[in-house]
């Protein structure tokens, strides 16, 4: 180990606190119920973590803050958007469904909508928390 070099210990201890960041994020959401609410703690906090890893410098002026929370906000709102789309869409499929609509036509339509409509988000940067809102919901 003492002949690797720094790089590699660097990718180790980033490896290593990522894991620990998602970790505690699912941990800190494990008592609300439903998937969505881990999933959108998990890409937040590493949303944070990787900000906060590529900004040039270790922020400490509130200035530094000031520029990474505008950097965070518009991605954080849209993730909002795009759960909040997801429960929308699955809620009306699931009324359809409890008024007749067969309930195969509503699992492909509720994930395979609700992708449609959140893939012109802006800022956003998965899908998937649309999706899995959509699948939970439904």
């Amino acid at each position: 180990m003492l002949g690797w070099p720094r790089e590699r210990y660097e990718r180790l201890l980033l490896t290593f606190a990522r894991a620990v960041t998602v970790g505690a994020a699912y941990v800190s959401t494990f008592p609300i119920p439903g998937l969505t609410s881990a999933f959108v703690a998990i890409f937040t906090s590493l949303l944070s973590f990787d900000s906060l890893v590529a900004s040039p410098t270790i922020p400490f002026r509130l200035r530094d803050w000031k520029q990474i929370v505008a950097v965070l906000h518009p991605r954080i709102v849209s993730m909002a958007i795009s759960v909040l789309k997801g429960v929308a869409v699955a809620a009306v499929i699931g009324i359809l469904t409890f008024l007749g609509l067969p309930f195969v036509v509503g699992a492909v339509f509720s994930p395979g909508l609700e992708y449609v409509w959140t893939s012109g988000t802006r800022h956003l940067i998965t899908i998937l928390m649309a999706i899995f809102s959509a699948v939970a919901c439904f």
